[in-house]
């Protein structure tokens, strides 16, 4: 009795905590707000830039935070955000002209897509519907102490979760872009730890996934009731079911411990030689899993994801369905572009994406969750495809990274989600129409590549040249 009355007043400091935290942020302007909140991300962008340095295949060592590499020493103003770059000037002799350009606007670009979040998600709510938006605007004129007036700093509460959520995906996203475009790579060390951190995060903040009206039966006026303000959870728009939530329904707990598995099983090598047979290939393949080098790490990983999984599916409750929707859109992404992969190669007959692609989808979706994934496969290949075509026109390159348009689209998807979400809401009712869907969209883009090909043959003919390969 006495643990939890401990309990009960602990739980009661935190939350007076947290409001009188609410409170005072939000008593700030929104202009100021957004300035802050640009130079964390310009900040947290000088981590991104160290990254871009040191997980490369070829690493770089103008960043101040590698081991120094310039004859120069390290100045203090050196490792200041911004203002640092302007200082490392002086080693354009050592690393190229201009060498400091690049990183100094990737802080920038951090720090905008910091400022640039907040102010869509938190001061014009574009990620809720206009009715909703309305309610909140409206119940933010009543005086503090009253139901609505704490309901909206709750709902308050929750959007900025989900925006700093959103906020520390845009870090992962901006390294992946930058060293894929660089080198036609993206390191498991930005996948593997911005998945890890992503299904921590949805554990104990399960409020970070992305925001959806529930149904009001009388939603009107909508602000004289309860906020209607849910999340897109595994199984949205419709309620979670008893078969998934925690202990002692088993049949959750074996579905969250197979994504697991099959994400772990994802970061193994998959070499298959497949033109020497079945039973050689069989062997070449084990031969090659044996010899994987990184076991020390992958063990642990396994070992312990699957504990922490068993621990909060024991606990229920809010966190499990968190972290159970984070394995579900883990998959749901990683899944998707590897069909994407599989029915690209087989009709442009070569590998046609990295595996790092899959990976980073599947950290996007541990954040988003299935349902955005799917948009974001909407929206990525079509500007790919094009610039594909411009580059090997103009530049006559027949590469193109795909990862980076990938990040692009995830940005493009939380400025289109309300609508996105409208519009397919009556197809996630009915899960079976989800396959449908999926499938036709596989047919469509081997269509697509089809077509490229055929349009790069016209072209070649047209430029008087033999194009005996084709671009990714």
């Amino acid at each position: 009795m006495r643990r939890e009355s401990v309990s009960t007043a602990l739980h009661f400091i935190l939350t007076a905590l947290a409001s009188s935290l609410v409170q005072n942020w939000l008593s700030l302007s929104p202009a100021v707000r957004m300035a802050l909140i640009g130079l964390l991300g310009a900040a947290l962008g000088h981590g991104v830039n160290w990254a871009i340095c040191r997980w490369r295949i070829k690493p770089l060592g103008y960043h101040p935070w590698t081991p120094r590499g310039a004859a120069d020493t390290r100045r203090a103003l050196d490792f200041i955000p911004l203002l640092g770059w302007l200082s490392l000037r002086r080693e354009s002799s050592c690393w190229g002209t201009a060498f400091w350009l690049r990183p100094l606007v990737i802080e920038l670009l951090c720090g905008a897509l910091f400022a640039g979040l907040y102010w869509w998600e938190i001061s014009e709510l574009g990620l809720l519907p206009a009715v909703l938006g309305q309610a909140l605007n409206r119940m933010q004129l009543f005086q503090p102490g009253l139901p609505q007036h704490d309901e909206w700093l709750v709902a308050q509460a929750t959007l900025h979760t989900q925006v700093f959520a959103h906020a520390i995906l845009s870090l992962f996203l901006v390294a992946a872009t930058f060293i894929d475009w660089d080198e036609m790579i993206i390191p498991d060390e930005i996948t593997v730890s911005g998945t890890l951190l992503a299904l921590l995060g949805l554990t104990f903040f399960p409020t970070a996934l992305l925001p959806e009206m529930l149904d009001n039966p009388n939603p009107l006026p909508a602000w004289l009731g309860k906020i209607s303000l849910g999340s897109v959870t595994l199984t949205a728009p419709n309620s979670w079911p008893q078969e998934l939530e925690g202990a002692p329904q088993w049949p959750s707990l074996i579905l969250g411990l197979g994504c697991y598995l099959i994400w772990c099983a994802g970061l193994l090598p998959r070499v298959w030689y497949g033109r020497y047979g079945f039973a050689r290939a069989w062997r070449y393949f084990w031969a090659t899993l044996a010899r994987q080098t990184n076991w020390p790490l992958l063990i642990p990983l396994l070992l312990l994801g699957c504990g922490g999984i068993a621990a909060v599916w024991w606990r229920g409750g809010l966190a499990w369905q968190g972290l159970l929707t984070a394995l579900m859109g883990m998959v749901g992404g990683g899944l998707t572009i590897w069909l994407v992969r599989v029915v690209a190669g087989a009709v442009l007959r070569r590998e046609a994406m990295g595996f790092g692609d899959v990976t980073l989808m599947a950290m996007i979706g541990a954040i988003v969750g299935w349902q955005a994934t799917l948009l974001i496969f909407f929206l990525a290949p079509l500007p790919a495809m094009f610039l594909g075509i411009f580059q090997w026109v103009v530049k006559g390159q027949r590469t193109l990274p795909y990862g980076p348009f990938l990040c692009v689209a995830t940005w493009a998807a939380f400025f289109v989600w309300v609508f996105y979400w409208e519009l397919m809401r009556p197809f996630f009712y009915e899960g079976w129409l989800v396959p449908l869907i999926m499938a036709a969209c596989l047919a469509l883009l081997a269509i697509l590549l089809g077509l490229l090909m055929l349009v790069k043959l016209l072209i070649a003919r047209l430029l008087g040249t033999h194009d005996s390969t084709t671009s990714e």
